[in-house]
């Protein structure tokens, strides 16, 4: 089980600086005023993201990066809205008198919306319990998050960082480059971010675009067609469809992952959550004890059956009992 308080993955900027002086070309669409994503980032170093999954946009600048409430295409020009983006990243919008060029700059701001570490989680995603919303929103409400919290379903981000045990937090900076990894939250964990965050933005990191580009269903779908045999493009997609809800495909790309790499963890771990979202909860404990006998050292697989083998020593009125967590991991260890 992986909670809001356990593990953190943190997008963020470190340094203040200027967004854009330079003018941007306006295009008027449905009588509103947008620019053109590729010029954003060329002339403003403002990167525009598609999110994977459902969709939507995040728009990172060298500040912040915060979520776009539109944006739209115009063939294959992305255009962003100018006052959402500058609602988005806290900028004020100069248009000339034909209104036909716009010139963005920070906008003004109070000394305590610049605090260092007050930045840390203002957009980021965390990455909470893949057995869904509902186990993770009472865990929200209770320690008061404010900040976006994504549900990892599919075990996407786990899967991708390679982590056997929980709690841990890493920190990424403003190009996609893990800066930091810690064991959880903590005092030095803190500093060390603090430490980073009074950094300037080097060259080579304020110059270099983000390089993970998450495909789309589509994508991974051909993917997987012209690959059958690829066992990596199967589990991406069964991971993908488990995310758009579509069980039945998701189980079928699991199986035939499976056929092609057996002694492959991930696989049935995900198999198994499907089952679950599918409310098989028998089904997937089978799976994922395969899945546990195939990386025993993996105590996050070992948690998720804890979690559905013994629920009330995770969400019970007490909150999770860490202190029956140690001694089953001491029994376990035996």
């Amino acid at each position: 089980m992986i909670t809001a308080r356990l593990l953190t993955l943190t997008l963020t900027a470190s340094l203040t600086s200027l967004a854009c002086a330079a003018p941007l070309r306006v295009i008027v669409k449905g009588g509103e005023a947008h620019v053109a994503a590729a010029s954003l980032e060329r002339e403003a170093g403002i990167v525009i993201k598609k999110l994977p999954g459902r969709g939507g946009f995040v728009a990172c600048g060298a500040e912040q990066c915060a979520p776009l409430k539109s944006a739209l295409t115009d063939g294959d020009t992305l255009l962003v809205p100018v006052a959402g983006l500058s609602e988005a990243l806290n900028l004020t919008a100069n248009f000339d008198e034909s209104r036909r060029h716009v010139a963005l700059v920070p906008a003004p701001r109070n000394a305590s919306n610049i605090a260092g570490v007050a930045r840390v989680g203002s957009i980021a995603p965390n990455l909470v319990d893949v057995q869904g919303r509902e186990v993770v929103a009472p865990w929200v409400k209770k320690y008061g998050v404010t900040f976006p919290v994504a549900v990892d379903t599919a075990d996407v981000f786990g899967a991708a960082f390679g982590l056997k045990a929980i709690p841990v937090s890493f920190l990424v900076d403003e190009v996609g480059i893990i800066r930091l990894q810690g064991s959880g939250p903590s005092k030095e964990f803190r500093a060390q971010v603090e430490e980073v965050l009074r950094e300037p933005v080097s060259a080579v990191r304020g110059q270099t675009r983000e390089s993970a580009t998450a495909l789309s269903l589509d994508e991974l779908r051909a993917r997987a067609a012209r690959q059958p045999d690829n066992a990596d493009a199967r589990l991406a997609l069964a991971q993908s469809l488990e995310q758009s809800g579509d069980y039945a495909a998701a189980l079928t790309e699991c199986e035939a992952a499976a056929r092609l790499r057996p002694a492959d963890a991930t696989i049935p771990f995900t198999h198994g959550l499907v089952l679950l979202h599918q409310g098989k909860t028998n089904d997937a404990l089978v799976r994922l004890t395969q899945a546990r006998d195939l990386d025993s050292g993996n105590w996050r697989i070992r948690k998720q059956i804890w979690a559905l083998e013994h629920p009330e020593k995770f969400y019970g009125t007490n909150g999770i009992d860490w202190n029956w967590q140690k001694e089953q991991i001491a029994r376990e260890k035996k």
